[in-house]
């Protein structure tokens, strides 16, 4: 009661109802005035010795020498590059995720006191020295021991490489639990760094190589991620950030701000199976044929569509193949060659067009050579035909029918053959090709106009020679004739769209180049005449048995060197054979050109002309394309010995897997929901589906090919760490600055 009393006392002096007169509680006031002005005094003091402090204390990281207007910057935002699939959807480049170590041996808080007494790097620099050499197993603890000594002691940078190696996310937790430089400092005290990177992944090796591309850290340098780097790379953003410590900025909100926008996905035309057996077959050929070079086409008649196109190399030194090398010669759109006989049906539909003939016209070749005595040339077949038709002159390939037939028909004047000329690049076959990968390749044949034309190149045009075309413009040629006479422009892209979503942003048109090559009686006459060559002429043999009734054309040249004419002083022949054609004959689809370049001995039994060497890969890609659309009962070489009591298969496409388990006998019991359900076979008469996530939401990818699996990922815009080779077997989640990262071990 007495405290209360004191204490409403003390309140009513402050409120000046007590008389001065009592010093009790006057000497109380003064006391605890006293108290305030000291704390009023020390305040002051305080805030100075704490500026002080900041700006020259052991641990400042305050900018005390750098003027405003340099805390202010204005910083770019990288997007993220777009990928680039096949026409399935299966990924050719993607970025995935990497991680690098790096190290600054002048980090202020190595021999700061305040952290261990000065002694941080003495401390704790062996059992960091063991973590990395536990996890990058290239050198000992105490080589990297010796290493990070000598880079204290020598201080010879502040972002030092500490291993070419790329690190993972389990890795990095392997540091942080086994090393207390990272797991207990920061990188301004530890003066370890961890730098993320985003890597270009190819996850089908060398397929498609060389039409993909190359993208590095310098940038696109070849392919599709040159070519449509525009599309890929997405733009840059930049934010405002305001420096407020030696090595911490702050990103600022400013109207002045521009968001980053993500590359667009790039959809091709390739197909990865077929591109694949491509390239395969084109290796087998070269290696037993010992050839220098070659290139295989595969057209979609309708579109265009590039379904495969490869490029092989055999170094005769080494007796190694280089298949589809990313900065390699790209033969099929960049060699110009003369291209021989396949080019006799040029001039064919050419003199019909222009002159109305009658497949039935007779041409008498003799013992398959002739003088042509205006040009001073003499003409030769590789083999007798004797008396033939117009229609048998193509069929059996011969040169001295073809230069008759020109001779006969368009060489009484100049303008005559001007007209023929005009007739054949009316066709657009001699136009330079636009593609989506660039070429500037300009195919090359005088006109009669031309200060240097001569008759023999009127004469030697006939059957492929004095002009000079790449494979795509060959091909593309009979594409059109497959196509009833519709000349469309060979492509590589078929759509772009959006990351994430897989929403079509674009789509590529299909360009044609010319509506209607010739007119019907003319088209009609060539695509029996084409289907002659194959069921009675020089590619009736070698495909003989395709599954396919096809047409087309071989083609067999020397090779010019120059001033030198068409021989060699070493005695070696060099020679470009090729077939062209397209398959079914009824209803073209496909259109295939496969040619190979060698240097053979004259009279070598090694092949060397287009119906020996190229024809059989032809038949070969036309048979795999139709076991393909007819796999139901028709496939090869498959035989089931006894029912296996397990099966063990990958993670695939539920129609796929179910057509495996009738075709081998099983009562499949799963019942499909849909056809893009990722499934395997885990027991007879049983599929089993794999389920997209768990209850957590967590992807399960176990099973999957890393193609597949980088699908997936891509789409749900998850990133990427990829450990190993095959299939994946092991996966890691892990978050960083908001983000899912996935970390996929294969094997």
């Amino acid at each position: 009661m007495e405290s209360e009393v004191k204490d409403s006392k003390v309140a009513a002096f402050f409120d000046g109802i007590v008389e001065e007169e009592d010093p009790r509680y006057f000497h109380l006031f003064k006391s605890r005035l006293n108290v305030c002005k000291f704390l009023l005094l020390l305040f002051p003091v305080f805030i100075f010795f704490s500026i002080l402090y900041n700006q020259f204390g052991p641990d400042s990281d305050l900018l005390s020498d750098i003027d405003q207007e340099e805390s202010i910057n204005w910083d770019e935002d990288t997007p993220e590059r777009g990928a680039i699939y096949s026409d399935t959807h299966d990924v050719l480049a993607i970025d995935v995720l990497t991680y690098s170590l790096r190290f600054d041996p002048m980090a202020k808080g190595l021999d700061n006191p305040k952290y261990e007494n000065g002694q941080l790097f003495q401390n704790n620099y062996k059992e960091f020295a063991a973590a990395l050499s536990h996890i990058l197993k290239d050198k000992s603890p105490r080589e990297y021991e010796m290493f990070l000594e000598r880079l204290y002691k020598d201080k010879p940078g502040r972002n030092i490489l500490l291993t070419s190696h790329r690190i993972t996310p389990s890795d990095i937790s392997y540091l942080k639990s086994h090393s207390k430089l990272i797991s207990k400092y920061d990188e301004n005290k530890s003066g370890v760094m961890i730098i993320q990177h985003s890597e270009r992944k190819y996850p089908n090796g060398n397929i498609a190589k060389r039409t993909i591309g190359l993208n590095s850290k310098n940038g696109a340098v070849t392919g599709l991620e040159k070519s449509m780097d525009y599309r890929l790379a997405g733009r840059k953003g930049t934010h405002k950030s305001k420096r407020v410590t030696s090595k911490l900025w702050i990103s600022q909100f400013d109207d002045n701000n521009i968001e980053p926008q993500d590359g667009w996905d790039v959809v091709t035309t390739i197909n990865l199976d077929l591109q694949k057996f491509v390239q395969d077959d084109m290796v087998r050929q070269i290696r037993e044929n010992d050839a220098d070079w070659g290139t295989a086409i595969v057209l979609d008649v309708a579109t265009g569509d590039i379904k495969a196109i490869a490029n092989v190399e055999l170094d005769h030194n080494t007796d190694s193949v280089t298949v589809e090398k990313y900065d390699g010669d790209f033969y099929a759109i960049h060699q110009r060659i003369e291209p021989g006989s396949t080019f006799k049906t040029v001039v064919f539909t050419a003199l019909i067009e222009l002159k109305h003939l009658s497949l039935n016209e007779m041409y008498n070749t003799g013992g398959g050579t002739r003088f042509f005595p205006r040009g001073s040339i003499k003409v030769v077949d590789d083999h007798t035909v004797g008396n033939v038709t117009f229609k048998q002159v193509l069929e059996q390939s011969s040169n001295v029918g073809m230069a008759m037939a020109v001779e006969r028909h368009c060489s009484s004047s100049k303008s005559e053959m001007q007209a023929l000329d005009n007739i054949i690049r009316g066709f657009g076959i001699l136009n330079t090709l636009d593609l989506d990968i660039p070429t500037s390749i300009q195919p090359v044949m005088r006109t009669p106009e031309h200060r240097l034309w001569s008759y023999s190149d009127f004469i030697t045009q006939s059957f492929g020679y004095a002009v000079n075309l790449t494979p795509m413009h060959i091909a593309m040629f009979y594409n059109a004739i497959a196509n009833n006479g519709v000349m469309v422009k060979p492509r590589f892209v078929t759509s772009f769209e959006e990351g994430r979503t897989h929403r079509v942003i674009s789509e590529a048109e299909i360009e044609v180049l010319n509506p209607k090559l010739c007119s019907p009686e003319t088209l009609s006459k060539v695509q029996q005449s084409l289907e002659g060559v194959v069921l009675n002429g020089t590619a009736k043999r070698k495909l003989a048995g395709c599954k396919f009734q096809c047409a087309g054309k071989t083609g067999t040249a020397k090779i010019s060197q120059g001033r030198k004419g068409y021989d060699t002083a070493s005695g070696l022949q060099p020679y470009f054979g090729s077939f062209v054609g397209y398959f079914p004959v009824d209803k073209p689809r496909y259109t295939v050109f496969v040619g190979y370049k060698t240097m053979h001995r004259k009279g070598s039994p090694k092949p060397w002309s287009g119906a020996m060497l190229s024809a059989p890969v032809f038949k070969n890609i036309a048979d795999y394309i139709y076991d393909k659309e007819n796999s139901t009962a028709k496939q090869k070489n498959v035989y089931v010995v006894s029912k296996p009591s397990k099966i063990n298969a990958s993670i695939g496409n539920t129609e796929s897997l179910k057509l495996i388990g009738d075709n081998l006998g099983f009562n499949m019991s799963y019942s499909l929901q849909s056809s893009d359900e990722m499934v395997g076979l885990d027991s007879v008469g049983v599929v089993a589906r794999k389920p997209f996530s768990d209850s957590t939401g967590t992807i399960d990818l176990k099973g999957y090919s890393l193609t597949d699996a980088l699908a997936v990922l891509h789409l749900q815009g998850i990133k990427a760490v990829v450990v190993g080779e095959g299939i994946v077997y092991g996966q890691e989640m892990s978050n960083k600055d908001g983000n899912k990262i996935v970390t996929l071990y294969l094997k």
